[in-house]
C-alpha cells in the first residue's frame, strides 16, 4: 500500500472551488480542489523561505493573487499570481511588527497587532506600500498592562477585535479610520461576530455572552463544562467553542438555546507537528455556503453542516509521488534552517523515523539519525540484543 503523508494546515484562504493552504510541517503553498479533494504543490518551501524559516500567520486571496504573510510582518512577503503562476517578493513593512490578523477591505489590508500597545497598520494592496498607523489608545489612556489581541472580524464597514483577558472590545471604523474602544460586561478570552451579533466567552470559560455592535449585553448564557476553550466561531445559528485540548467541539444553538457536543470520535493525527501548533485542537477553518470546514492540523479534515450539524471527516494527504520524492527532503531542509521548531513525540514513536528510512536517500540525511532520540533509543536496544547473542 503506497504511503501518503498527511497535510497539516496552519493557514488557509479560498477562491471559487479551491482552497489554498500552507503545510505547517514542511511549508509550501498548496492548491486543494474541494470537489475531488486533490492536493497540488504550487510553491515549494524553498521558494517561500528564501530568507530563512518564518511562521506563516496568514494567507490572503485578493485580485487573483495569494499573499503569504509572515507573523513578523517586517520579513519578506510572498505573492503568487494564480493566472500567470508568477511569484514576487516584497518587504512592505520597514519596522518590527508582530501581527495577529490581517483583514482585506476593498484594496486595503488592515494589519491587526498581536500586542495591545502596538498600532493597526494600513497597506495599499495595489502597490504593497505601507500607508499609515492607527493608534488603538488614541482616545483614552493606555493601560499599563500589555494585552494580547485575538480574533479580528469584519462586520459591514467595521472591524472588531477583542483585547484578550480584558473588558475591552475594539471597533475600527473603516470610513473614518478611527478606533473606538467599547466596554464589555466582563473580561473575555475570545470573541467573534456574525452580522451585527457578537459572541464572547469569559476568561473563566463558564459564561457565554451575546453582544450588540456597541458591546452591550443582549443575552447571558451560563455553561456547565470543565473544558478550556481557546477559540470561538460565530455563525447565523450556531456558536462553535473550540477546545485547547481534546477532540470535542461544544456548539451553542442560538435558535433552540441549547448546547450540543460533536466530533468526539475523531483521533489525533499521528505525525510530527511543530511544537508551537499545540495551541488549539482545531487551527484553521473556512465558512462557505452552509458548511464550516475545519482544516487538518492536530485532527483530520472535518466538515460540519451549518443547518443540521451533520458532519464528516477525512484525511487530506499529499499525492503518492510528492510524498515519496519531496516530503522528507523538505522536512530535513527546514530542520536545517531552524532545528528547534520540530520535536519528536516519544522515543517509542517510530512513524517519522520509518518514513525517513523509506523515502530519503542515505546521503540526504547523513549525520541526522545520530542526533535523533529515536535513533539513540533504537541503537541502545539493538546493541544490547547483539551483546546477548554473543553471550
Amino acid at each position: 500500500m503506497p504511503m501518503r503523508e498527511k497535510l497539516c494546515v496552519c493557514a488557509v484562504c479560498q477562491n471559487n472551488d479551491s482552497f489554498w493552504c500552507i503545510d505547517a510541517i514542511i511549508g509550501g503553498l498548496y492548491h486543494f480542489d474541494k470537489v475531488n479533494r486533490s492536493i497540488r504543490c504550487v510553491l515549494s518551501p524553498k521558494q517561500i523561505y528564501r530568507e530563512g524559516y518564518f511562521l506563516v500567520r496568514k494567507i490572503l486571496y485578493w485580485n487573483r493573487k495569494i499573499f503569504i504573510l509572515p507573523t513578523h510582518l517586517n520579513k519578506e512577503w510572498v505573492v503568487y499570481n494564480i493566472q500567470t503562476e508568477q511569484i514576487d517578493y516584497f518587504h512592505p513593512i520597514p519596522f518590527h511588527f508582530i501581527s495577529e490578523e490581517t483583514i482585506v477591505i476593498e484594496n486595503h489590508a488592515f494589519c491587526i497587532p498581536f500586542f495591545s500597545n502596538e498600532p493597526v497598520l494600513i497597506l495599499d494592496l495595489e502597490t504593497l506600500q505601507y500607508e499609515k498607523k492607527i493608534n488603538i489608545w488614541k482616545e483614552r489612556e493606555m493601560p499599563e498592562k500589555i494585552f494580547e489581541i485575538w480574533n479580528a472580524k469584519t462586520v459591514e464597514n467595521e472591524i472588531y477585535f477583542l483585547i484578550h483577558n480584558s473588558s475591552y472590545l475594539c471597533k475600527i471604523s473603516i470610513k473614518d479610520e478611527k478606533i473606538i474602544i467599547l466596554e464589555i460586561p466582563e473580561k473575555m478570552s475570545c470573541a467573534d461576530f456574525c452580522n451585527n451579533d457578537g459572541w464572547a466567552l469569559t476568561v473563566t470559560g463558564k459564561t457565554l455572552y451575546k453582544l450588540d455592535e456597541n458591546g452591550a449585553c443582549l443575552e447571558k448564557i451560563e455553561m456547565e463544562t470543565n473544558q478550556k476553550f481557546i477559540r470561538l466561531i460565530a455563525t447565523y445559528r450556531f456558536v462553535f467553542l473550540l477546545p485547547q485540548k481534546g477532540n470535542t467541539i461544544l456548539v451553542y444553538d442560538a435558535y433552540l438555546h441549547q448546547f450540543n457536543l460533536i466530533n468526539s470520535g475523531i483521533e489525533e493525527i499521528s505525525h510530527l507537528l511543530p511544537e508551537k501548533l499545540y495551541f488549539s485542537s482545531y487551527w484553521e477553518y473556512i465558512i462557505e455556503k452552509n458548511k464550516i470546514h475545519f482544516m487538518p492540523c492536530r485532527y483530520p479534515y472535518f466538515i460540519i453542516d451549518l443547518v443540521t450539524l451533520n458532519n464528516e471527516q477525512s484525511d487530506l494527504s499529499h499525492s503518492d509521488i510528492f510524498s515519496k520524492e519531496h516530503y522528507w527532503k523538505y522536512y530535513f531542509w527546514i530542520q536545517n534552517l531552524n532545528p528547534r521548531i520540530f520535536v519528536e513525540e516519544t522515543e517509542e514513536n517510530l512513524v517519522g523515523f520509518i518514513n525517513m528510512i523509506k523515502y530519503i536517500e542515505v546521503k540526504a540525511v547523513e549525520g541526522r539519525p545520530k542526533k535523533s532520540k529515536i535513533w539513540e533509543y533504537m541503537k541502545k536496544n539493538l546493541y544490547e540484543e547483539i551483546l546477548k547473542g554473543f553471550c
